[in-house]
């Protein structure tokens, strides 16, 4: 792997670049569990390429 997006297996996980987000509690929630506008909207932006503020 010479590259950030190059494609690399962890073993039978393919993975497409080396950029991978770990669990982690956003605090972001309804006291039932529903998800916020607030975490809704943090998802969106990471699904578009960005980073958590």
């Amino acid at each position: 792997m010479r590259s950030l997006f190059d494609e690399t297996t962890i073993q039978s996980m393919q993975l497409r670049n080396r950029l991978v987000r770990s669990a982690t509690w956003e605090g972001m929630c309804e006291e039932d569990g529903r998800p916020t506008k607030r975490l809704i909207d943090l998802y969106v932006t990471l699904a578009r390429g960005g980073a958590s503020a």
